[in-house]
């Protein structure tokens, strides 16, 4: 019989980190808060891994931002930002803060911190932004630690000595810079009035159509299942459970091991061990199409392995996107049931996401029948009658080039939008360029196939200038952040070895 969870733990096995995420799956974590000035917190997270080190060069690097090490080493950023993430977290954790789990979060946090913080700093030397001596001066002033009923305690300063006050005046002026950058970024935008004059004429002429709609969600189930009979092996499915240890093989050979000579149950070693996010359901994953196998393990023959193998089997170490796993064979692979709903649903969003070339054709198909038809003299509701599509109207709407929202918005009189068309160079230039009562060809929008007909155009008296400029500084605002994080947190900028030197450090090689 498997032996329990303390028994595995007492034969000396090692422990694993958690799983996290990559930082380029979230480079926005840390952007839109420009962080609160926090200097030295008294904490011992970080100090006896500093103590394994004796000078620099030698000090854990986590990574690089543009070539530049995110290195762990006394006074840097990233000691600060240790503290500070310990500070923050300690209460999530019941104070269980030496748990290699906690130390792995901890370390993550300020490792994302560095990252962004890098990367700002690489700006503002860039472009020259500094500040005075004074302003340093005055916030140094200004701590805690050299306060005294509420006044500045020369006494308390002169104790200090001259290295700390030095180290201090760093991570202030550097702050200061940070914050600076962050506001200018994210809050110096500045318009002129003959801009928003621009805007307000634009706004000045206003179009209607009737719109025939060929929606994508009303792609017939008889087209999913004569695909889904085509690309059979695509669609098999089995049930599987996994453990996965990134990049540590050995213990994983080890965890199988356990396994097999039945020291450990499959679920206890996932709970324990697994770094995936099926670790807290004992490493079950449920059930998996092929093609989802596919993405996950790298080899196809490893796939087909699995879909070969009986209930119960386990793989031998197979290596995927997220390091090297095991899996379990829960139920063997079969063929998928086309006339479960709940299978037809998962097959046309795997058509949606991967083949959507054959809704397009299908739907251009109907759509070109239905302009022939309106062409050749039917309303678009007798068009539509053989066809799938679905005929409304707009509102009156300018062109409103990238949908700015101190402008008009295009609607549908019945209730709802047209997803993307504001967006669209194709569908603006059309509609705006269609003479009264022509029939455009169909135009492409993200989840709908359309056809035009133009009604009616009206050019209105005024438009409000000051709601406009109003508006206008928010909005800008969100564009100048939204290309802060395309340029400094672009992933190509950044190389994360965090799991690699956190495992090297905490667990072994």
């Amino acid at each position: 019989m498997p032996a329990n969870n303390a028994d595995q733990t007492q034969k000396g096995s090692k422990k694993l980190a958690p799983k996290t995420s990559n930082w380029t799956s979230r480079p926005g974590l840390y952007v839109f808060s420009v962080i609160i000035l926090v200097i030295i917190v008294v904490s011992f997270i970080g100090g006896p891994l500093l103590g394994q080190f004796a000078s620099p060069g030698e000090f854990p690097v986590f990574g690089f931002y543009d070539g530049e090490a995110i290195e762990f080493a006394p006074g840097s950023f990233f000691q600060q930002a240790l503290r500070d993430a310990d500070q923050q977290l300690s209460m999530q954790f019941g104070g269980d803060r030496q748990s290699l789990q906690y130390q792995f979060q901890v370390y993550r946090q300020a490792f994302e911190r560095t990252i962004l913080h890098t990367a700002v700093m690489r700006e503002v030397q860039r472009g020259g932004l500094s500040v005075s001596r004074n302003r340093v001066t005055e916030q140094l002033a200004m701590l805690p630690r050299f306060q005294e009923d509420g006044q500045f305690s020369s006494a308390a300063f002169e104790r200090t000595p001259q290295t700390e006050i030095m180290s201090l005046r760093q991570t202030i002026e550097e702050q200061m810079l940070y914050d600076e950058f962050l506001r200018d970024v994210l809050q110096g935008f500045v318009y002129s009035t003959e801009e928003a004059q621009f805007f307000a004429d634009q706004a000045r002429v206003e179009r209607r159509f009737e719109l025939a709609r060929f929606d994508f969600d009303a792609f017939p189930d008889d087209n999913v299942r004569s695909f889904a009979e085509a690309n059979a092996d695509l669609f098999r499915t089995v049930e599987v459970s996994s453990i996965t240890t990134g990049v540590d093989r050995t213990t994983l050979d080890e965890l199988r091991r356990q396994y097999l000579a039945e020291e450990s149950s499959f679920e206890e070693l996932a709970r324990e061990f697994s770094l995936d996010e099926f670790a807290a359901d004992g490493g079950r994953r449920g059930t998996l199409y092929s093609y989802e196998l596919a993405r996950i393990i790298l080899d196809p023959e490893d796939v087909e392995t699995l879909f070969a193998s009986d209930a119960g089997t386990v793989t031998e170490v197979v290596d995927t996107q997220n390091g090297f796993a095991v899996f379990r064979i829960e139920r063997a692979g079969q063929a998928a049931d086309l006339s479960d709903e709940a299978v037809l649903d998962d097959l046309r969003a795997y058509i949606e996401q991967f083949e959507r070339g054959v809704m397009e054709d299908f739907f251009f198909d109907e759509a070109e029948q239905f302009v022939a038809r309106s062409r050749d003299g039917s309303s678009f509701a007798e068009a539509g009658v053989n066809n799938l599509a679905r005929v409304q109207e707009t509102n009156f709407f300018p062109l409103n080039f990238g949908a700015l929202p101190f402008l008009p918005q295009l609607e549908i009189v019945d209730g709802g939008t047209l997803p993307g068309a504001m967006s669209d160079e194709d569908f603006l230039r059309t509609a705006f360029s269609l003479g009264e009562g022509e029939v455009s060809d169909p135009i492409l929008l993200n989840e709908d196939l359309v056809v035009l007909r133009f009604l009616e155009q009206r050019e209105r008296d005024s438009v409000d200038l000051e709601e406009i400029q109003e508006f206008m500084p928010f909005y800008f605002q969100q564009l100048q952040a939204g290309e802060f994080e395309r340029i400094l947190l672009d992933p190509s900028r950044i190389q994360d070895n965090f799991n690699q030197t956190f495992q090297r450090l905490f667990i072994g090689p």
